[in-house]
């Protein structure tokens, strides 16, 4: 039974991780990605440059991963950004 909706194709098997019952690439899944740095900070940069085409001026509050590394900005990168890192006691 296929999981895949009708009319919509396998995703991991047009991107050749597997055919069938045969996993074509075992360490597709075993990718550890930096989510602050591969996925938050991008998403930051795409989310800020949206706001300042409206307020070129905002300043714009950010933190990491809840629970996780904080996004690394190198002089000059995050013009406008606060910090704004907090943490709740559990």
């Amino acid at each position: 039974m296929s999981i895949w909706r009708d009319g919509y194709r396998d995703v991991w098997r047009d991107n050749g991780v597997w055919e069938g019952d045969t996993l074509l690439r075992p360490d597709h899944f075993a990718h550890t990605a930096d989510f602050a740095q591969e996925y938050l900070k991008r998403f930051i940069e795409r989310y800020a440059a949206a706001l300042r085409r409206v307020d070129p001026g905002t300043l714009i509050f950010v933190e990491g991963a809840p629970g996780g590394k904080h996004v690394g900005w190198r002089k000059g990168e995050a013009s406008g950004l606060v910090n704004a890192t907090h943490w709740y006691d559990v």
